[in-house]
């Protein structure tokens, strides 16, 4: 009998000690609503970082020297006009949106008044039809659309702009000071 104990014992501590494995998350400090599985945190839309410590919107807030190659097609609405492309130089500022996990982008096109809004996903943007003012040869309100990424201090982006006189597309490579 002594021995059939010892051994539901022996039995019964090696299964308490082979279940007994250290969790991975005990010392997790996931923030922002991010939550731990198995060590990591998995962050909340909108944050990222080994804790879920950093807004994604915080690595685009900053001034930029922007290079744009524009290729600007005419549309029938504008005969005496041609398509072109060409470079411009300038400067953009980022800020952080009024909308959480957005951004504006000012001066685009290099006129204090454009200015374009964004939404982050981590390291991409993005941009559906918005209004916009642009002079490309010809001053009019277009639909701007754009789509982008950062990593490190460069961020590019292309830009889709539709308007009544002509369209274009702008790849902007930009670099923060």
């Amino acid at each position: 009998m002594k021995l059939k104990k010892s051994l539901f014992c022996l039995a019964l501590l090696a299964l308490i000690i082979s279940d007994c494995k250290p969790d991975k998350c005990a010392n997790a400090v996931c923030q922002n609503g991010g939550t731990c599985n198995d060590g990591t945190c998995t962050c909340a839309t909108g944050y990222e970082g080994d804790n879920c410590e950093t807004k994604s919107t915080d690595k685009f807030i900053g001034t930029y020297n922007v290079i744009d190659n524009i290729n600007y097609t005419v549309s029938i609405n504008n005969p005496d006009d041609r398509d072109s492309v060409f470079t411009k130089t300038y400067t953009v500022n980022i800020q952080e949106g009024n909308d959480f996990g957005s951004i504006l982008i000012h001066n685009v096109d290099n006129n204090n008044g454009n200015w374009v809004y964004c939404t982050v996903d981590k390291s991409n943007l993005t941009a559906t039809n918005r209004p916009f003012y642009m002079t490309i040869n010809v001053a009019h309100t277009y639909n701007v659309s754009a789509t982008g990424s950062i990593s490190g201090n460069s961020l590019h982006i292309t830009y889709t702009v539709n308007g009544y006189y002509g369209n274009a597309t702008i790849t902007s490579t930009c670099t923060k000071q």
